[in-house]
């Protein structure tokens, strides 16, 4: 996604647009076609070998690690409910979460408005929601990066579509949500009022169920007002009542697994090195293969191997890519 100006064929920074800027400098956001190193394939392994950097700072470590961001939580699939009879192909919404034991306490799924999925669900939202749709979509597009989940956390709208539980098979009310980032997890989230702060704000906003399906193990009462975020130990979650909130999560990702509808997974916040668009240099970029190149050759033979003569195409390997 790319901060464009349709009328000045300009791409700023919104740093270059202050508040106060004409409508012909509002950007508008595009998809674009780029070029990335896939290094989200080797997350574990830039992580794991910080360890081996005995001369770096601690403090810098401990920012790497950060950006890295290893997570591990539980893939969780919803599948829209569309008009089968209707020839409609099945679309299904794909939820990151490091607390699937709350699953049972669902009553609804927020995206971020400027997710890819969001253009695969606007044809299907009811006209009368789709003007709203529409606005809400655009207002949130031509907010820069940096004002994206740091408005109202109550701010959203219902798009007029359903999902089913995978577990329960209830339809939950899917909405637009600006406290949900496109670039964080996958850009959709189980709503879970009872057990996380910005959820219950958002449900408290629109009226929608909360539902506490997780308890101290203490047996202290849960205060409403509040939303219970600790470890405990379940209720009203079917089958999974009276588990630990560890005991459970090994069970409900068992039963995802069982269902093809979700299992055990590991995210990372790192995202996949984007060089087409650097500050000094862009494609095409050279590239060695050092298991391929450097075998049984000198470091001068390999490097004179793979010098293109001018105006000679370069090779190209496409796993590097996506």
């Amino acid at each position: 996604m790319l901060g464009t100006n349709p009328m000045l064929i300009q791409v700023p920074t919104h740093r270059q647009l202050p508040p106060e800027a004409p409508s012909h400098r509002v950007v508008k956001q595009r998809l674009l076609n780029q070029w990335f190193l896939r290094i989200t394939e080797y997350g574990d392994r830039l992580l794991d070998d910080l360890n081996k950097l005995n001369k770096w700072p601690d403090a810098v470590k401990r920012m790497q690690a950060a950006w890295i961001g290893r997570s591990q939580g539980s893939r969780v699939e919803f599948q829209v409910a569309l008009n089968a009879a209707a020839g409609v192909k099945p679309t299904t919404l794909t939820v990151f979460t490091t607390r699937v034991d709350t699953i049972f306490g669902v009553s609804f799924v927020s995206m971020a408005p400027d997710s890819v999925e969001v253009e695969v669900l606007l044809p299907h939202v009811p006209a009368a929601q789709r003007a709203a749709v529409d606005a809400y979509v655009a207002k949130v597009r031509a907010m820069s990066k940096d004002d994206q989940g740091k408005g109202d956390t109550t701010a959203g709208v219902f798009t007029g579509l359903y999902a089913h539980h995978p577990l329960t098979g209830r339809h939950v009310p899917i909405y637009l949500a600006e406290y949900v980032l496109a670039h964080y997890g996958t850009g959709v989230v189980m709503g879970v009022p009872a057990h996380d702060s910005r959820d219950l704000s958002f449900a408290r906003h629109h009226n929608l169920e909360v539902r506490s399906v997780v308890g101290s193990s203490d047996g202290v009462v849960w205060n409403e007002d509040e939303a219970f975020t600790d470890y405990g130990v379940l209720h009203d979650s079917n089958e999974f009542s009276g588990m630990t909130s560890q005991e459970a999560t090994t069970a409900i990702n068992d039963r995802l697994e069982e269902k093809s509808v979700g299992c055990t997974t590991t995210q990372f916040r790192l995202r996949d090195w984007l060089v087409s668009r650097q500050r000094y240099w862009g494609t095409p970029v050279p590239i060695i293969s050092l298991s391929v190149m450097w075998t049984g050759r000198s470091s001068h033979q390999a490097l004179t191997s793979c010098t293109a003569a001018r105006g000679e195409r370069c090779g190209c390997r496409p796993a590097w890519k996506r």
